[in-house]
């Protein structure tokens, strides 16, 4: 049975989107940008769905690196649609049923008022009567990005190189370098190949960051996405497809990551976010600026946000990790004298071994020999107040060393474990902060430092990346344990601020 194409518009004064249910019930994303355009039926639609999933058992439709063309999200037909409000921020959700497998996939689209940029994220739910091991779901499919073979031609990719203390890279290369034009004598001109980036590991801004970008050359129309993920697995990619520009955005995968997810009767997933930003003729610099007001809405309210507080910090070209009272003590009286308003004392304040700490740490206690004395580490931190200035310590909250008393004192299940076997990377293992245990240890020694010494100020760093992620549970791959830590280590943020407001965190 079919029915009659059903148009959607949704969106604000900077931004519209368009949706049309077609006679199959298929829901497409058929435009994205400023509101008005020609009319929706004469625009070429394109041929993705809103969401794309693969399963074992339910690959896709034309095998190759893509995920895209996949039997599921081809079968996933429109079962309701709904726009409302939440405060600023304009909200389309879209509800999408699989008859075949149950599966039902709910996709969340949000804008701020009068910024440009679509953020995305899907809930699948199995309301069928098997368990469905999910392979990859998309967070973010869009389909118009360019229409047709000359404005294909007249694209270019842009991507992030990043490495460290080799940062932000921007790349830009013509996108037929990846998606070449297919001659009228082929007979097929839906090719295989695509731009794609991946993120591995715990970092996920490691190589690569989880960004890119599609530019015309001549009226400077550009998107530019970000998959908001703060670490473990993702995975963009954009091509060409049926003459379309197609962007599709996703988590940590099966193909890539060798994450998979066992959807049992009932039971929920929801993707990682992602956002995408739109600028009209101003080029990248106008979709970056969009971003950037997109970022600023999207954050944690913060107090910090509003004062925006000068901050000094002692190791780059100072101290270098070799905090002492006798060292630190000048530097407080020059930064409270420049003007500082936090005095963040750096790595090294918990070394007790001159440079040995690497493979110990995990207590995070003071040092005797770097801050002796009856009072220790406080008579720096109290002379940080006495000069106007709110104190700051550096943690790395994730890491036990080898030769830690915790890597004994905690269980075995409060670490990255796989196979059975508990990660080591560097002489140091990785907390799962989705145990207790773990989850335990680092708010005391939150508790410590911020609720009874007064520090006001945390500096997390991570510098350890431990692989493939964790296989805690019983048939859990090492990348869902991995999405699992990541969503947990977020809750866990949420945690102390929630606890001390005050408390200025950077990552």
């Amino acid at each position: 049975m079919t029915s009659a194409p059903q148009f959607v518009r949704w969106g604000h004064r900077d931004l519209e989107a368009e949706i049309v249910v077609g006679e199959d019930g298929v829901a497409r994303l058929t435009r994205l940008g400023l509101p008005g355009g020609l009319p929706p039926e004469r625009r070429s639609w394109p041929a993705l769905p809103l969401v794309e999933v693969t399963a074992a058992g339910h690959g896709r439709a034309w095998s190759g690196g893509r995920l895209i063309d996949s039997y599921i999200g081809g079968r996933l037909r429109h079962r309701a649609h709904r726009a409302t409000r939440d405060g600023d921020w304009h909200v389309l959700t879209v509800e999408l049923h699989d008859p075949e497998t149950g599966l039902v996939a709910e996709v969340t689209y949000r804008s701020p008022d009068g910024v440009p940029v679509l953020r995305s994220e899907v809930v699948v739910r199995n309301e069928g009567a098997a368990t469905l091991h999910l392979e990859s779901v998309s967070s973010l499919v869009v389909g118009p990005l360019a229409d047709g073979p000359e404005a294909i031609d007249g694209a270019d990719l842009l991507w992030a190189e990043n490495d460290w203390v080799a940062e932000c890279r921007w790349q830009r290369r013509p996108m037929r370098v990846t998606s070449p034009a297919l001659a009228g004598r082929v007979v097929f001109d839906n090719g295989k190949g695509e731009f794609s980036q991946t993120g591995r590991g715990v970092w996920s801004s490691c190589g690569r960051l989880p960004m890119g970008g599609l530019t015309d050359r001549s009226p400077g129309r550009t998107w530019l996405w970000q998959i908001e993920h703060n670490g473990g697995g993702w995975h963009g990619e954009c091509g060409e497809r049926d003459t379309l520009a197609y962007l599709a955005l996703f988590g940590p995968t099966d193909t890539h990551h060798g994450w998979r997810h066992p959807l049992e009767p009932g039971a929920e997933f929801r993707t990682v976010p992602v956002a995408l930003a739109f600028s009209d003729a101003g080029g990248p610099d106008e979709a970056f600026a969009a971003l950037t007001r997109y970022r600023r809405a999207a954050r944690r309210p913060h107090a910090d946000h509003l004062r925006l507080p000068v901050i000094f910090n002692d190791y780059m070209n100072c101290l270098m990790g070799d905090p002492t009272t006798e060292k630190l003590l000048p530097h407080i009286d020059a930064a409270a004298d420049a003007g500082a308003e936090y005095f963040v004392i750096d790595a090294g304040w918990y070394d007790g071994e001159d440079g040995g700490w690497w493979d110990s740490v995990g207590a995070w206690e003071p040092s005797a020999s770097r801050f002796p004395g009856e009072r220790g580490i406080h008579e720096v931190l109290d002379r940080i107040r006495e000069r106007g200035m709110v104190p700051g310590l550096w943690l790395e909250p994730e890491v036990i060393g080898v030769r830690s008393p915790l890597a004994t004192s905690l269980p075995d299940e409060a670490f990255f474990r796989r196979d059975g076997v508990r990660v080591t990377e560097t002489g140091r293992h990785h907390l799962d902060l989705r145990h207790p245990a773990a989850r335990t240890h680092l708010d005391q020694v939150v508790d410590r430092l911020v609720g009874e010494w007064g520090v006001g100020y945390l500096k997390l760093d991570h510098n350890i990346d431990p692989g493939s992620g964790t296989s805690a549970h019983p048939g859990e791959t090492p990348g869902a344990g991995l999405l699992g830590h990541n969503r947990a280590h977020l809750d866990w943020l949420d945690g102390i601020l929630d606890r001390y407001p005050h408390l200025v965190v950077e990552n």
